[in-house]
């Protein structure tokens, strides 16, 4: 069979609009986001502003040489 255009000939509005609602109806009932997508301005996170308003915290101990014991026992 030849290839057919899904929104070729008449009612191509009503065709192409059919299946907008079956995609819409796919991804509301899987996904949860049909119908609920909003723009919203994107938050940065700026990590040198956030290191300047906090102290730094210590992770490690001081450092000791290899071969001597911290705790003289």
């Amino acid at each position: 069979m030849p290839p057919v255009s899904r929104f070729g000939g008449r009612n191509r509005a009503v065709k192409k609009q059919g299946v907008i609602d079956k995609l819409k109806l796919f991804f509301e009932k899987f996904f949860g986001v049909g119908g609920s997508f909003t723009t919203e301005k994107p938050k940065f996170f700026n990590y040198a502003n956030a290191m300047a308003q906090q102290s730094v915290l210590m992770v490690a101990e001081d450092s000791a040489t290899h071969g001597t014991k911290k705790d003289a026992e």
